[in-house]
């Protein structure tokens, strides 16, 4: 027998392409390595993961290290199945586990894009992104093994990693420049990257150009190229944070850090900033792009060394920089700056409060900050160049006309003559409503006229054309008060920012009122409420995500995890699993899909179930109803997600379903729906609603005294019962999954199963966020499990389709007198002791049943019309046991 090395050895090297060769040729066991088998005809061996047998063979995936994320280890072993018919495909990482370092990193191009904040961005945009990231020298550019996809992959020169989690950080920091030079955040909301990527698989053929190389990586990435603080993306790979940790900010300034982050537009970098950004980098102060939040780290320092060095006027750098800093720790950043329109940035001090020079302010939340490359407003101009403000007055005063000219070309980029009389005298500045400047130098009384100045007595005036930045242009109304909307573009309210953090929605008037004890005047506090509501935030649901998102997305109302993920067992989550579902296992058995797509029992397709909710939140799942009696376990799944696993986004919705006006805002940001002990077969209204919420991609609001409004469906629906008949199965649905639960053979005493459960939920939550999803099928995320409680259910709630079944073929071209349908099926009623349906509602039931093709139409016969159902004939035995004459 052939060692694994040896047999994946030989395996590969015969299946080399001219699109794979160079992958196969980089591969050994020292590579981090995954085998996956197919199932073919093998069942699941119990308890042993992805390990299948058929009784004369038994085979299994393969990993190898094992521990990769902590002590790396593995023994070579005797291969006792041939990878020739088990063999599905086999990837690898890119990380030397044996000489703990990274070779190289990849990525998925197309998983990447649809986990980025530019989510809905147009195929020609998205198409530009492929574009840009195909030009970076140091991505290598391949179709994934199907054809349709497009891999990345980075080349690396032996960074040393010394377990998964570290190369999987490298990953993911990697993955960072390239949203920097794409000018597309890839980055901010993955944290699973350095996975497995196939270098060959079944699906590869000739015919799709699997793996073929598009463009090749002209630059190896060395430890010279990549960000200083690349290892800062561990505590985000081991999910203990969700973005990389900005390392200057004490924890007890991180909310407000991630508030202030949250309120800033994603302005795409340009030109400009990127040649600042480079030239920030040739100074001796440390200076890092930080994708996860879209901002540039760096010292104040060195942006005073650039605004003041040669490179300014070559960068075309505008406005005034000062800073109180010595720079005594270049290597320790002590500011942060967000990029604005046109090459400019707002600067932020690390610590709030901090003093700093005269060209810095403090805003409504206490941080320092102060423009970088922009025109200034009049004060911070001023009080460069040494004004003093008139409190009597207003403007600024300054001592010659020379400091007030340096001003003005702060301020406007231009110049204004002054005789050489006036040069030594008191100078003033001021601004008018309209933002005009105004420039105003003492009178003597032995002056003569000069050309371009007001004599206005006691002072010369002399107005300029261009307007100037408001001096509140620096307050933030973000800080204080944000306007919401829909995706659909619909008002959704205003949100105040209390003083201890929280966000509380308010009317307009406690909003100008919150406005103004930021000391802004009320005309200005009413235009800054007009500014928010024009510039307002998108409220968003996207469940597990923070509280408020890049790209202005306001996320508060979103479920949130209890505790965080981390790998482990949990053997009492798989009990209630395993038990409260085992109902489906013998129809899932029946349908090879769920085989080829790892799901053997009742309890995957729940895990399947749940894991889908989690990873795809917004894809539609079947509607699950567990039914059976009392203290049967049919409840605890939902009562221990609702305990353990999610904070919110679990609602009952029996009256939401049922009440007779449709007011459903319990929907609102809802993920599991819970319809409880009551019964939803016969009544139309909840079985129209059921109906439509199950598949609906954006569902409509209707709270009492609120407007409509539609937000993005998030709603899964699952039902417990005591009794069958209460579920509303009609026959055809392809919506629920019906699954009776037996009483356990050997219950747990609730207490200490709640307490199991607790225990093991980070577990739980690891192993559902990390479920490998299947493709989808179908308008629903997972196929409907058809089991046979659920076909006698429908049958017993459509006596119609027992009719059909039994009286009737469906026949495209043929016709059958209505009359005739009728008597047949009075007669049939009659046999069963049923009352028959009138003839609306049976002609509706019986184009609902044959999916439209049987449906009534107008016949002739000569000159004689009837009515007819078209492609429907009675059987003959029907005609002749219930009296209608041929």
């Amino acid at each position: 027998m052939p060692t694994v090395s040896e047999a994946l050895h030989k395996f590969l090297q015969a299946r080399k392409t001219p699109a794979n060769a160079d992958l196969i040729d980089r591969w050994s066991i020292a590579m981090e390595t995954q085998l996956n088998v197919a199932v073919g005809d093998g069942e699941p061996v119990e308890g042993k993961r992805s390990t299948f047998s058929n009784g004369t063979d038994t085979w299994h995936s393969i990993r190898a290290p094992k521990d990769a994320n902590s002590e790396p280890h593995w023994t070579d072993y005797e291969l006792r199945f041939a990878l020739t018919d088990h063999a599905e495909g086999i990837g690898m990482t890119g990380w030397d586990w044996q000489n703990r370092r990274s070779l190289s990193v990849a990525y998925d191009f197309d998983a990447l894009t649809s986990h980025a904040t530019g989510v809905g961005i147009t195929d020609e945009a998205l198409a530009q992104v492929k574009e840009a990231a195909c030009a970076l020298p140091y991505v290598e550019v391949r179709r994934s093994t199907g054809g349709g996809g497009i891999h990345l992959r980075t080349y690396l020169d032996g960074i040393p990693c010394e377990n998964h989690t570290v190369h999987a950080a490298l990953a993911r920091a990697i993955l960072g420049m390239m949203s920097s030079e794409c000018n597309f955040d890839f980055a901010s909301q993955i944290d699973c990257c350095g996975g497995v990527m196939w270098i060959w698989h079944r699906k590869m053929t000739a015919e799709n150009h699997g793996l073929e190389l598009i463009k090749p990586a002209t630059k190896v990435l060395t430890a010279a190229d990549l960000p200083a603080n690349w290892r800062d993306h561990i505590e985000v790979v081991t999910r203990k944070r969700s973005k990389v940790r900005v390392n200057a900010l004490s924890d007890d300034k991180l909310d407000k850090f991630e508030a202030l982050a949250s309120a800033q537009q994603i302005i795409p970098l340009d030109d400009s900033h990127k040649a600042q950004i480079e030239a920030l980098q040739r100074s001796h102060y440390t200076t890092l792009w930080i994708a996860d939040h879209h901002l540039l780290q760096t010292h104040t320092c060195a942006l005073k060394w650039l605004m003041d060095g040669p490179e300014a006027g070559e960068l075309k750098l505008v406005g005034v920089f000062d800073t109180n800093s010595q720079g005594r720790n270049p290597g320790n950043p002590n500011c942060f700056l967000f990029a604005l329109p046109n090459g400019a940035w707002r600067a932020y001090r690390f610590s709030p409060g901090v003093a700093e020079a005269e060209t810095w302010t403090q805003d409504g939340e206490g941080w320092t900050t102060c423009y970088f490359n922009r025109r200034p407003d009049l004060r911070t101009a001023a009080r460069a160049h040494g004004g003093v403000e008139d409190p009597e007055k207003g403007g600024y005063v300054f001592p010659t006309t020379m400091a007030a000219r340096e001003t003005v070309k702060d301020l406007l980029g231009c110049d204004f003559e002054v005789p050489d009389k006036l040069v030594h005298r008191k100078t003033s500045l001021s601004a008018k409503k309209d933002g005009r400047l105004m420039a105003a130098i003492a009178r003597e009384k032995d002056d003569a006229d000069f050309p371009g100045w007001l004599d206005k007595g006691s002072r010369w005036i002399a107005g300029f054309t261009q307007h100037i930045v408001s001096e509140y242009e620096d307050v933030q109304t973000d800080e204080t008060v944000r306007a919401l909307v829909t995706p659909k573009g619909e008002a959704a309210g205003l949100l105040i920012q209390q003083k201890n953090g929280a966000w509380v929605r308010q009317g307009l008037g406690p909003a100008k009122m919150a406005l103004q004890s930021t000391g802004l005047p009320k005309d200005e506090a009413e235009r800054k409420i007009g500014d928010a509501i024009r510039d307002p935030h998108l409220l968003v649901i996207q469940p597990f995500q923070p509280a408020w998102l890049p790209g202005r997305r306001c996320n508060i109302d979103a479920a949130q995890f209890t505790v965080p993920p981390e790998e482990g067992d949990h053997p009492h989550w798989d009990l209630i699993y395993n038990h409260t579902f085992a109902g489906l296992t013998e129809a899932i058995k029946k349908n090879p899909w769920f085989a080829e797509n790892g799901i053997h029992s009742g309890g995957d397709y729940v895990r399947a179930w749940m894991a889908c909710l989690i990873q795809a939140p917004f894809e539609p799942l079947p509607f699950i109803a567990t039914v059976g009696v009392q203290n049967s376990g049919k409840s605890i799944v939902y009562e221990a997600t609702n305990e353990f696993l999610f904070t919110s986004g679990i609602v009952n919705v029996n009256e939401a379903l049922t009440r007779q006006e449709l007011f459903n805002g319990e929907l609102e940001g809802a993920l599991l729906c819970v319809v409880e002990e009551i019964s939803l077969a016969g009544n139309r209204k909840a079985l129209d609603r059921l109906k439509q919420w199950t598949t609906a991609r954006v569902l409509p609001i209707r709270r009492m005294r609120t407007d409509l409004y539609h937000v993005p469906c998030s709603a899964h629906f699952f039902m417990c019962c005591n009794q069958l008949d209460h579920i509303p199965v009609l026959a055809g649905d392809s919506r629920i999954v019906v699954c009776w639960v037996d009483k356990p053979a050997n219950p747990i005493p609730k207490k200490e199963l709640m307490a199991k459960l607790a225990a093991e939920a980070p577990a739980m939550l690891y192993t559902l966020k990390h479920w490998r999803l299947p493709a989808i099928i179908d308008r629903l995320r997972l196929p409907i499990v058809e089991t046979e409680d659920k076909v006698d259910l429908a049958d017993e709630n459509s006596p119609v389709n027992v009719f059909l079944k039994e009286c009737c073929h469906v026949k495209v071209g043929e016709y059958t007198p209505k009359d005739d349908v009728r008597l047949v099926y009075a007669g049939w009623c009659k046999a069963q002791e049923a009352e028959p349906l009138k003839p609306g509602p049976f002609t509706t039931q019986l184009k609902e049943l044959t999916g439209g093709r049987v449906r009534p139409t107008i016949c002739r016969n000569g000159k004689k019309q009837y009515r007819a159902y078209k492609n429907l004939v009675l059987v003959p035995d029907a005609i002749e046991t219930y009296g209608v004459q041929a």
